[in-house]
């Protein structure tokens, strides 16, 4: 992959393999190449998004996220790590997509931990957030604040 060998078992992961690893799952979601993804899993990964409970192995993420990218497209997400402990990634990433339910411009902000075992992910904690995009750039009313006066 990209002419970087990423660690073994648990071993400390560099800045550059991490980057690289990121640019790789960047490239994958932007040609919607699902299967793909899905391989950079360990067969027997954990998983959590949000707040339903952990669940574990590549059929049930296949069934997760085929789930949340069913309902999106014209997807853009970009991702980037933020943190390296060991073989632990922090993941940022922002994006926008278009909810095919509702067709909803919408724009999220996320948080990942990778755990990284033989150049797999085999834990992935998320948390997100999503809104629509109109409404966050909806303009704020203007308030005043009476001038308080400063005693002497």
């Amino acid at each position: 992959m990209h002419g970087v060998t990423f660690p073994r078992n648990s071993d400390g992961w560099s800045r550059h393999q991490a980057n690289t690893l990121v640019h790789i799952v960047n490239e994958i979601a932007a040609r919607d190449d699902f299967p793909a993804l899905i391989e950079l899993f360990t067969e027997d990964c954990v998983f959590r998004f949000g707040a339903p409970p952990e669940q574990k192995g590549r059929v049930a993420l296949r069934q997760a996220l085929s789930g949340q990218l069913l309902r999106r497209k014209a997807s853009r997400l970009t991702r980037s790590c933020v943190a390296i402990d060991g073989n632990r990634l922090a993941i940022r990433w922002d994006g926008t997509w278009t909810d095919k339910e509702t067709g909803a411009q919408m724009a999220g902000f996320g948080l990942e931990i990778w755990t990284m075992i033989g150049g797999k992910i085999a834990k992935l904690e998320a948390t997100f957030n999503t809104r629509e995009e109109i409404a966050a750039r909806a303009p704020v009313a203007a308030t005043q604040v009476p001038a308080t006066p400063v005693a002497a």
